[in-house]
């Protein structure tokens, strides 16, 4: 699903890719929220602990050799990065 710049999504999601990067998805842990920016950067909230959550690994950008096989065959992460190549070219 494709959501514009400016526009809204409220429901549970693991992880979303933008503009930003072309290489990477933004993986959101469980009971965050994001904002995502007009120049595709990401705001993580997690209750007022985004920065620190980011900062040990638990949630942010991360490429393809972060996730496991079946993280990315069973679980949804290598469509997420697939969808990389539709909406970013």
């Amino acid at each position: 699903m494709a959501i514009p710049p400016g526009g809204s999504y409220y429901g549970l999601v693991d992880g979303i890719t933008t503009s930003k990067y072309n290489n990477f998805v933004f993986k959101i842990p469980e009971g965050g929220s994001v904002y995502v920016c007009e120049d595709g950067s990401v705001d993580l909230n997690y209750h007022g602990f985004g920065p620190i959550i980011e900062a040990f690994g638990f949630g942010g950008w991360k490429d393809r050799s972060y996730f496991n096989w079946w993280d990315l065959n069973k679980n949804g992460w290598g469509d997420l990065f697939n969808s990389l190549e539709t909406f970013n070219h």
